[in-house]
């Protein structure tokens, strides 16, 4: 909204709603103990080329009338990647749909394969309760402004061979990411070499590390994991009082943050706030029947920017050592694969779920 005007203030807001507002010292802590420092030397390379660019604009930003501004290391914390790569809440809603329309004995037949777990309707929910207004919201996070790129295939491929069934006597790994066809892209090819470091691989361009590639020791790919991290919610809020929602049979306040939204030709900013109960943020509201649809999702935890684990990868020495970086990869849920240098080969997911009682996720609650 600041650079390309008012038609964005509502994927702004919905963008702002799913980052993480927690303790940033136990977010970056739980991506390692020096992730913050890095972060810090990689930001003040791009401030580097920003001070260069400022002064013979590209085109882009004199179309906009626009000049890039400098980052912080907090702006790597950002969440949108993370929460378009889950997307499970939206599929929740669609779920919804079905089970309003077909019955959920139908509508479980029409998505098995496709869906996380079978349709059980929570104890509670009126699935006609649930419309596509919800999943609009859903869909207004990160949404590029214009055509950014072609279609791909969905999915992604990863596989080793041992080395006893190489020809080489070495094992061998391959990827297969599926990735849009974006401008700028994704990914790029980088070497990182430095104290410590020996690293060649994938990178994403706004993130320091590589996310798929290999060192001295082994060579790493992921391949997408279809684990449901996302939970939507319908809540009660209290007629007489709009900034209410009933937990456990009473009227509780609403946590609300004023968050301000700049808007390209306007004075003054859109008074934007931010509303979230216990169970998550509030990203749609049903005004006529009296009820809120809230957002819980990992991404609200401490280590869930999307890839920024991959730091803890690129110095893995061997399988073990491996394992215990996965440890720290929150977001987006992948399964690894990886080969050592000593002929060992192995597959593990990665990825911070929800344990859920009482229901599957499958469908809001």
């Amino acid at each position: 909204s600041e650079v390309l005007g008012a038609n964005f203030i509502e994927r702004d807001a919905m963008t702002r709603r799913v980052q993480y507002h927690g303790d940033v010292h136990a977010e970056w802590d739980s991506y390692g103990a020096d992730t913050e420092a890095i972060a810090t030397a990689f930001v003040r390379g791009i401030n580097a080329w920003v001070e260069i660019a400022s002064v013979g604009l590209p085109q882009e930003f004199a179309l906009a009338g626009w000049k890039p501004e400098r980052w912080t290391p907090e702006d790597l914390l950002n969440r949108t990647d993370a929460f378009v790569s889950s997307a499970n809440a939206a599929d929740e809603v669609l779920h919804a749909r079905l089970v309003a329309s077909l019955g959920a004995r139908q509508a479980d037949a029409l998505v098995q394969g496709a869906s996380t777990g079978r349709l059980d309707v929570p104890r509670g929910l009126d699935v006609n309760a649930v419309s596509y207004i919800v999943g609009d919201a859903l869909r207004g996070v990160g949404t590029p402004p214009f055509f950014s790129g072609l279609q791909a295939p969905a999915g992604s491929n990863a596989w080793a061979v041992g080395a006893g069934r190489s020809a080489t006597g070495a094992p061998i790994l391959a990827a297969d990411p599926h990735r849009l066809l974006d401008h700028p892209s994704f990914r790029y090819l980088v070497h990182l070499n430095a104290t410590g470091w020996n690293v060649i691989g994938a990178a994403t361009p706004w993130l320091p590390g590589v996310v798929i590639g290999h060192n001295d020791h082994l060579a790493w790919a992921m391949t997408s994991r279809a684990a449901d991290v996302q939970d939507l919610y319908v809540e009660k809020v209290n007629p007489a009082n709009p900034r209410q929602t009933e937990q456990g049979g009473r009227w509780v306040d609403m946590k609300v943050i004023a968050d301000p939204i700049a808007v390209k030709g306007r004075e003054q900013p859109f008074p934007f706030e931010r509303e979230s109960t216990s169970h998550g943020v509030i990203i749609a509201s049903d005004r006529a029947r009296h009820l809120a649809f809230t957002v819980r999702w990992t991404g609200f935890e401490p280590g869930a920017a999307a890839e920024l684990g991959s730091l803890a990868i690129d110095r893995a020495t061997s399988a073990g050592e491996f394992d215990a970086a996965l440890e720290r990869w929150k977001l987006p849920a992948a399964t690894f694969v990886y080969a050592t240098r000593d002929g060992r080969i192995g597959t593990r997911p990665a990825g911070a779920v929800p344990v859920r009682r009482g229901w599957n996720g499958a469908l809001p609650a």
